[in-house]
């Protein structure tokens, strides 16, 4: 029980230590009588706890007697409920005598009947005298029920004297939730208090003269009652009623009408304590406590005090965050932060999550893409905005944290954007948490398997390993580094020509980023620099693992891992392919010459991987899609027809790599004017094409 009543504990902010405050307050209530306060504060800021210590604090002196009129019940008299309220046993002691009277006179008057109709039914003077009082009785509860006999009047004085009775403790009448009463309940509560204050007025001279000769006789005889002069005040103010309104001043109907000025002595508000300002911060270290987590959530903390939520608010918040992480076991499958903001949305602005659950994602992209076009266009865009006419020149607030928070957040685990499904309340998760993810690639077994897979398999594990390390922080892929770059490299030399995964492309070319990112400042020549660093790579690794291959083998992982091809920058100008230092075209400059001296091998063309060769000095594709010329003018790159002697000797499966390279399309090879030389009499083009298709047959 204690254990569960501790994990609760951990994700609840317990209640504030207001004693203090309370102390005084409720000082304040026992030194002044006849006087009406108002409890300032919005639902569920704590207003009913803190009147509790108030209570509490004043260690039996002070009775607080609720009257919740906001309640549904059965419709009564504003009399009626108060004395329900400040006299609650003997209002349940009229109603049972209410009803029992009335029974008693259905069965007498039945019995009356039974006589009139058996005239030999023995007489009972009994059942005749009780039928006759209870008749009267009910008679008289009729005319009470009809307005005929006033009984709100006796009942509201009772209570009136009630409330200014007690001789242990006063009673303190509080009005709760006041802001939540109808409208004409208030007005007959504002006639009713008018009433107590005047009659107080003339009650208080003589209450007044009594209890002063009271007190003089007490200090006559203070050997025998030793009692300090302020308790001697506080028995002063017995007798006085006091009345506590409970409510939000914003949401009173009647406040603009100053009826409260003319009946409120006191406007008490909470203390600071209770401020969302005060218990805020709480929430985010709560959250980032039992989530371990270090992620950034100063925006839960602003979105409270912007929105002035209460600790009500704050604690049902923490329970849903509570449910979505540990129930529905989203810890490491969603991003925390995106998490907290579609609970923040769920629980206080159904609209905006009713859009989220609607696709908010196609409406945002549809209008991302209407400012693009009307951007290239030169319109202005604002016209078109899916905000409302009141929001057209700024976004409001919530709008901005949108747009921010569930922004295409690129880490794992995957973002609102690309896994909305994940992110809704009381969905379950089937992606794999970071933990399992980390334990997969502990698991050298699977991860050979996963790396050996085919892009278009359709395996959950492969693509969720993909997303983690795709956007796994650098500090933390270097720590399994050095494990990946084995189990990629070992996957390539596993067989001829195996064609990688994009797990295995992900790995080197993470290990080109980070050489990318090592180059020094001011160096002149990167390209040399990078071509030279990857090399080192690939020599450690052989030496490491202990696996020799050749370095035609080695071209071919360049071109076929490695983002030599460049890479697409959407934000650039019509999406413009960028290079690092290593690419293609710098592959052909500085290793054109060394690897040339590979052809002079009497078995060049027979062996595996001697396309790779050829490519690397022809510049990989022809020259009517070679970029290289503009790189690096005056480079001069050798014809396809000075190589076409060596290209007819590949092996079957080195001339298909080398034209499905070359060409991309073995059947756009007429398109290329390069290849329309003479060759043997024939040309070259109708010389490949058949040698190709004799091949693929």
């Amino acid at each position: 029980m204690d254990d569960k009543k501790s994990k609760l504990d951990k994700w609840k902010i317990k209640t504030i230590d207001t004693s203090e405050y309370a102390r005084k307050f409720a000082e304040l209530l026992e030194e002044n009588g006849d006087k009406t306060y108002f409890l300032q504060g919005v639902w569920g800021s704590g207003k009913t706890e803190y009147l509790k210590e108030v209570e509490k604090q004043s260690e039996g002196r002070l009775k607080f007697v609720y009257l919740e009129l906001w309640k549904p019940k059965i419709n009564q008299s504003l009399s009626r409920s108060l004395f329900a309220a400040v006299s609650p046993w003997k209002s349940k002691l009229l109603t049972f005598f209410n009803k029992t009277f009335v029974k008693i006179s259905v069965v007498g008057s039945i019995l009356l009947a039974l006589e009139g109709l058996f005239p030999k039914y023995k007489k009972n003077s009994i059942a005749l005298t009780l039928t006759t009082i209870a008749v009267i009785i009910t008679t008289f509860i009729n005319f009470a029920n009809n307005k005929m006999i006033n009984t709100d009047n006796i009942l509201m004085q009772k209570s009136l004297t009630s409330l200014r009775g007690g001789i242990r403790k006063t009673k303190v009448l509080v009005v709760d939730d006041f802001d939540r009463i109808d409208e004409c309940t208030q007005k007959e509560l504002y006639k009713f208090f008018n009433a107590v204050t005047e009659r107080n007025k003339k009650r208080n001279r003589y209450l007044t003269r009594c209890v002063i000769k009271i007190i003089n006789l007490y200090r006559k005889i203070i050997w025998l009652i030793r009692r300090t002069p302020n308790e001697n005040f506080k028995k002063l103010s017995r007798g006085k009623a006091r009345i506590i309104f409970v409510g939000d001043l914003g949401n009173i109907k009647q406040a603009k009408n100053n009826y409260l000025r003319k009946i409120i002595d006191q406007k008490i508000s909470l203390p600071f304590l209770l401020n969302v300002q005060s218990f805020a911060p709480k929430i985010t270290e709560m959250i980032s406590e039992n989530l371990d987590s270090n992620a950034n959530l100063s925006f839960v903390e602003k979105l409270f005090i912007d929105e002035h939520r209460t600790l009500r608010d704050a604690n049902q918040f923490l329970s849903y965050v509570e449910d979505e992480f540990i129930r529905c076991e989203k810890v490491g499958r969603v991003q925390i932060d995106q998490q907290l903001f579609v609970i923040y949305l769920y629980l206080f602005h159904k609209n905006s999550y009713q859009k989220l659950f609607d696709d908010w994602q196609k409406e945002k992209e549809k209008s991302d893409a209407v400012k693009m076009t009307e951007a290239f266009k030169g319109q202005d865009s604002s016209a078109n905005s899916i905000l409302s006419n009141n929001d057209k020149e700024a976004k409001s607030t919530l709008e901005k944290y949108q747009d921010n928070i569930l922004s295409n957040d690129k880490k794992y685990p995957i973002e609102f954007k690309r896994n909305q499904v994940a992110y809704f309340i009381d969905e379950l998760v089937n992606n794999r948490s970071i933990l399992e993810l980390d334990e997969l690639i502990n698991r050298t077994d699977l991860l050979q398997e996963l790396f050996h897979l085919k892009d278009d398999e359709n395996n959950s594990d492969y693509h969720e390993l993909y997303q983690y390390l795709d956007y796994m922080p650098d500090e933390n892929y270097i720590k399994i580094k050095s494990k990946l770059d084995t189990i990629a490299i070992t996957t390539m030399t596993s067989e001829i020509r195996h064609v990688p995964n994009q797990l295995t492309r992900l790995v080197f070319n993470k290990e080109n980023k980070i050489i990318e990112e090592e180059q020094p400042i001011g160096l002149k020549n990167n390209e040399e620099w990078c071509i030279n660093k990857i090399a080192e790579f690939f020599n450690e690794l052989r030496k490491n693992i202990g696996i020799n291959f050749p370095m035609s083998e080695q071209l071919y992982i360049y071109r076929s891992c490695f983002p030599i091809w460049g890479l697409y920058n959407i934000s650039s100008v019509m999406g413009r392919k960028e290079y690092g230092g290593f690419n293609r075209y710098s592959l052909t400059r500085y290793l054109s010459r060394s690897i040339k001296q590979m052809e002079n091998n009497p078995n060049f063309g027979k062996q595996d991987y001697d396309a790779e060769i050829l490519l690397v000095q022809l510049g990989y594709t022809p020259v009517e899609l070679n970029l290289i010329y503009q790189w690096y003018p005056g480079i001069k790159l050798p014809t396809i027809e000075s190589k076409a002697n060596i290209i007819e000797q590949l092996s079957d499966r080195e001339y298909r790599a080398f034209w499905n390279t070359y060409l991309w399309n073995i059947k756009q090879a007429r398109s290329f004017k390069n290849l329309n030389f003479s060759y043997n009499g024939r040309k070259y083009v109708d010389v490949v094409i058949e040698h190709y298709n004799k091949i693929k047959k």
